[in-house]
């Protein structure tokens, strides 16, 4: 019977990992804001733009830290975020956003 609950103990690890495999953080700031369409546009520090719906009370300036999904390829392109959170507001944010 433990044999049986560490090998499904291992399985379950095993599928966890793999499932998590394909992502990464990384972290944005909000450079707008639009409470017409509930949607902030936000860009990461290598400087593509990033579009997310839900801007709660989310402003220029803030800083949001992402789940990316890189759907199993190389390409940024693609990606997709899966969660964010607030996590601070950067002063000179002007500067990275350009």
């Amino acid at each position: 019977m433990k044999k049986f609950f560490l090998l499904a103990i291992i399985t379950v690890a095993m599928l966890c990992q793999s499932a998590l495999a394909d992502t990464y953080p990384t972290l944005f700031v909000v450079t707008e804001t639009d409470e017409v369409s509930d949607s902030m546009l936000m860009v990461d520090f290598n400087g593509f733009l990033w579009e997310w719906y839900g801007i709660e009370d989310t402003f220029p300036g803030d800083m949001i830290a992402a789940i990316m999904d890189d759907l199993g390829t190389d390409e940024i392109y693609d990606d997709e975020i899966v969660a964010i959170r607030y996590c601070g507001w950067l002063d000179g944010w002007q500067d990275i956003a350009g």
